[in-house]
């Protein structure tokens, strides 16, 4: 989580004049741009000062430290909110979509030193998933056929946030284009938005995506949606990752306290924070490498070549609170933003205008969703725990932890307690006490039931 007060924009409400929630950025993602000239580093990031290798570990490339196990992930890079870059294609899609490129066999990449040798499937592609409808940046919608039409015809085109998996599960299709690493499969966010969802043809909301476009394309600064982690393995191309770590967002700003939007236009008379303290971390990720981004950390990213990934935006226990830190912190901005009008609405009118704002500004998710991202997971946890027992008392076999490492006991155990955390916080608020359901109470009670003897020792 940032330190140091944050840029008003990142809480800033949406006036909810015209307010159309279908038209709302499902990641609240900047505007593609095309990347045509170089972006400005601080003088931090030049000097001998800036090591990369103290925000970064590279894990099963040559010379590097093998693959982590996932205990070893969990407890010294996740929890601890590391940069991570692993060696890993993603299978099968890294094989089946690409293709060897006999033109850049043998040749360095400028760049970095390591060799590019993969460009898109273009008639595989073409075939597997042509006829699906997509909507590149900046255009209307088409099909995916006449999107990779224009890539192959050079055109500066990004397809970005695409729902494949959804889609494809949409259609009764079964087919899986790649497996969730087991580093990141311990997924809560789309495993709570998989049951919101369970009607297979209607079926859209999940933080699956493939993004593709053209060399030269670009997402500008932002911090991903919810302070939530990601991860994107890239499938061909190279992407430039620019990072800023959470306690240097005071620093992206210009001189009126605004928030930077792209790194190629600041300037040290405009932003001179920026220029005086900021340490960009710049990564280039080529293709069979997987990037894990932490919570909270800043980045703007630039395609080099044309370029494919997967990206999952996910979330866990480890960087809940870090979620609803950012909630809460979003709702008291809110509230404090319109409470002139609160006696002329009531309260509860005023209350649940609060409630529509906060979703407006986080991709739809307020204290509603929390509530139900909450219950969810109690029950889930809950249930893992007491499997094969009926008593509340850990059960070593239940699962199989080697599958699923995050089910061991003792992780089950932390789970359980911060989801709890998130409990007596949520439930401080006021406008909360009104919308708690039955079972609240008792899903509460039988976590403290089960925690009590950990907090005891």
């Amino acid at each position: 989580m940032p330190v140091g007060p944050a840029p008003a924009e990142c809480f800033k409400p949406v006036s909810l004049t015209g307010f159309d929630s279908a038209s709302l950025n499902r990641r609240t993602r900047p505007v593609v741009e095309l990347f045509t000239r170089p972006m400005p580093l601080s003088p931090q990031a030049t000097g001998s000062s800036l090591d990369v290798e103290h925000f970064l570990v590279r894990f099963g490339g040559p010379g590097e430290p093998p693959l982590p196990s996932y205990e070893d992930f969990h407890t010294n890079y996740m929890a601890k909110n590391r940069l991570c870059v692993f060696s890993y294609p993603l299978e099968p899609a890294f094989t089946e979509w690409t293709l060897e490129d006999a033109e850049s066999e043998g040749v360095q990449d400028a760049v970095a030193g390591r060799r590019g040798t993969r460009r898109p499937n273009y008639d595989l592609l073409a075939r597997r998933y042509g006829d699906i409808e997509v909507q590149p940046a900046g255009t209307t919608p088409s099909t995916f056929r006449h999107f990779l039409h224009g890539m192959q015809n050079g055109e500066q085109i990004y397809l970005r946030d695409w729902h494949l998996v959804s889609h494809l599960r949409s259609t009764g299709n079964h087919q899986k284009p790649y497996t969730t690493p087991l580093w990141f499969k311990d997924d809560w966010l789309n495993a709570f938005l998989d049951s919101e969802n369970t009607d297979p043809a209607s079926r859209s909301d999940d933080y699956r995506f493939v993004y593709m476009g053209a060399s030269g394309t670009s997402t500008l600064l932002h911090v991903d949606v919810f302070n939530s982690y990601s991860w994107s393995a890239n499938i061909c191309g190279t992407k430039k990752w620019t990072f800023f770590p959470p306690e240097q967002t005071r620093y992206l700003t210009n001189a009126r306290g605004e928030t930077i939007t792209d790194l190629r236009d600041v300037t040290p008379d405009e932003h001179p924070q920026y220029f005086e303290n900021a340490t960009p971390v710049v990564i280039h990720q080529h293709a069979g490498e997987l990037i894990f981004v932490p919570s909270s950390w800043w980045h703007q990213v630039e395609n080099i070549g044309e370029t494919m990934s997967i990206n999952h935006n996910w979330c866990n226990a480890t960087n809940l609170p870090n979620i609803f830190e950012n909630l809460a912190s979003d709702l008291a901005y809110i509230r404090e933003a319109i409470a002139e009008h609160r006696e002329q609405m009531g309260e509860r009118e005023w209350g649940e205008h609060c409630q529509l704002m906060l979703k407006a500004n986080n991709a739809g998710f307020g204290y509603r969703m929390l509530g139900r991202f909450w219950r969810f997971h109690a029950r889930r946890l809950l249930g893992l725990i007491g499997r094969g027992t009926g008593d509340g008392e850990l059960d070593e076999h239940a699962s199989d932890t080697d599958s699923a490492p995050w089910l061991k006991p003792k992780l089950l155990i932390e789970s359980l307690a911060v989801l709890n955390d998130v409990w007596q916080l949520w439930t401080r608020d006021e406008w909360v006490l009104s919308i708690l359901e039955d079972e609240d109470a008792a899903l509460s009670e039988h976590m403290q039931t089960i925690l009590a003897p950990t907090v005891a020792s």
